[in-house]
């Protein structure tokens, strides 16, 4: 069994990162269980070039090439494939597959590999899927597709519904999305702009479709009802709703009476039942909006919209989501929603038996680590995740024996944000400091330090810019000294507000969290500062 360690960083390479790869990789860079190592690219103009400067974030010491060996030869336990779909079509794909499976690297792929014993219109041209698990057992990895639509949407979300079902008769999944924004979208390409009558079922667009819509009806069909692959019948349809007027999106004119929206659709079957239906709405921009029929509550106004339907017994289910992005990202929603499901399957494939590994919506039980059966406690239950944040520090600040402690956990324990934020003026601030520095001392954890040798230096932000509190940590063979003397040459120093370090130090936030919402300024050693939590006790996503 191919294993990665907890307690040290895994390393990823990254295949054709381009749009989607390039999201998936800045994200990578941010959390601390991960680093990057290689990155193959296929442009020479960006060969040599350093990784991080390639996906706009701060150059990492690690440069991207075009050569192919260079990555076969690195040590990564992981490489996230996010190269062209073409070479799932011709064959070409798997051939790089192969290699870096064989060279003894974990896959995980968005371009495909989401069922690869499903037969479709280039098995000819491909590698079978004995193939793929071949090399996959004599590297002793593991290959495994991911992205959110195959993958999360109906394997793991809509499957996991079923789970409430005696039996499942039909299911219908709709997604309806804006591509007019979407990056090297290919519009043209995929039908968008083109006359009417060219539009149906002969048209490429449909038959690629069942490169990945196909591949998850036959999973659904293998988790719903045991079927061989061979026993499903997918049959596809494509038609196209016309502009009511021109429609300029970056990549193209559409003319007034051509192709606005492309909807197609695929169906499951095993023998004459259809099982499953599987509609994608793909429409330029909101002038030429639509998201399917049968909405189950209304219509829809966002740029990515999803209807789930579940016919079976005791119950019909019927749902409807949205999505729309809550950040500053300008990329589409749905290739931000594509990170964490990849990121998040790192490590469950890396620890996987080898072989190819696909979603499991199956029930999993794991032990309830918060309860010790040797420790009795009559602690009442916090309401709210900030009344928990108030319990924990008051239980750190019991070792001052003052009246502060009493007051500290009183404040935090109230409602909302602004108990914490009192603290950031009141004459509470020295105790709380204090408390906060002893609470470090107590939670460092020799074993996640390792033998770490560093100087981490905290400057507490007063209100009002009017300076900052110093926290120093000296950490140095597998001893923590912590006091409240500014350090002459930290390895990293981290600019944060007293509330939000009560936050991090409690369990109610991460230092990926606050890096990535700007609430904290590190400056030195950002490894370090990703470090911070675990080596305090906080620990990582154990899956």
């Amino acid at each position: 069994m191919n294993q990665t360690s907890h307690n040290r960083r895994v390393k990823l390479a990254f295949w054709g990162p381009g749009h989607v790869g390039s999201a998936i990789l800045r994200a990578a860079l941010q959390r601390p269980e991960f680093e990057v190592v290689g990155a193959k690219v296929f442009n020479p103009a960006k060969n040599g070039r350093d990784i991080g400067e390639l996906v706009g974030v701060a150059p990492i010491g690690v440069r991207a090439t075009t050569s192919a060996k260079e990555i076969l030869a690195l040590d990564a336990d992981c490489v996230i494939h996010t190269a062209s779909p073409v070479g799932v079509m011709d064959g070409s794909g798997d051939v790089d597959v192969i290699a870096l499976l064989e060279s003894g690297k974990n896959v995980i792929s968005t371009a495909g590999y989401h069922n690869p014993s499903m037969p479709n219109f280039a098995t000819a041209n491909r590698a079978p899927a004995s193939r793929l698990a071949r090399a996959a057992h004599t590297g002793g990895v593991t290959l495994h597709g991911s992205g959110v639509h195959p993958s999360y949407m109906v394997e793991r979300l809509v499957l996991t519904m079923t789970g409430m079902m005696t039996h499942v008769d039909h299911i219908r999944f709709v997604e309806a999305v804006d591509v007019s924004e979407a990056a090297d979208g290919n519009l043209e390409y995929l039908g968008l702009g083109k006359p009417l009558a060219e539009i149906n079922a002969d048209f490429f667009t449909a038959s690629f479709g069942d490169l990945y819509y196909g591949d998850m009806i036959g999973n659904v069909a293998h988790h719903l009802y045991g079927t061989d692959m061979r026993d499903v019948r997918i049959e596809h349809d494509l038609r196209a709703l016309a502009a009511n007027h021109d429609i300029e999106t970056p990549e193209l004119t559409i003319e007034a009476g051509t192709a606005a929206v492309l909807h197609m659709t695929h169906r499951g079957f095993h023998g004459d039942r259809l099982f499953f239906t599987n509609e994608e709405v793909w429409y330029a921009g909101c002038s030429a909006a639509y998201f399917g029929e049968d909405l189950p509550f209304g219509n829809f106004g966002s740029p990515a919209s999803y209807i789930i339907e579940i016919n079976g017994a005791p119950s019909t289910m019927r749902a409807q989501m949205e999505l729309e992005s809550s950040t500053a990202d300008t990329a589409p929603i749905i290739t931000q929603l594509t990170v964490v499901p990849v990121l998040d399957a790192v490590i469950p494939v890396c620890n996987a038996e080898p072989g190819i590994a696909i979603p499991d919506p199956a029930l999993h039980l794991r032990q309830d680590t918060r309860i010790d059966p040797n420790v009795d406690t009559a602690a009442p239950r916090p309401t709210r995740p900030l009344a928990a944040a108030g319990a924990r520090l008051s239980a750190s600040a019991a070792a001052l024996k003052t009246r502060a402690d009493a007051e500290i956990a009183r404040f935090i324990a109230g409602p909302g944000r602004r108990p914490l934020d009192r603290l950031e003026s009141g004459s509470l601030r020295p105790a709380v400091i204090t408390a906060l520095a002893n609470g470090l001392a107590r939670r460092f954890d020799s074993d996640q330090a390792g033998d770490m040798h560093a100087v981490i230096e905290l400057r507490l932000t007063r209100p009002a810019g009017e300076g900052t509190d110093p926290i120093d940590i000296v950490i140095a063979n597998g001893q923590c000294n912590v006091t409240l003397q500014p350090s002459q040459s930290p390895d990293v120093c981290i600019q944060i507000g007293l509330a939000d370090l009560i936050r991090l130090s409690t369990g109610g936030a991460t230092m990926a969290g606050l890096v990535q919402q700007n609430k904290i300024k590190p400056t030195g050693d950002l490894a370090l500062c990703l470090r911070f939590g675990a080596v305090f006790g906080q620990r990582p996503p154990q899956y």
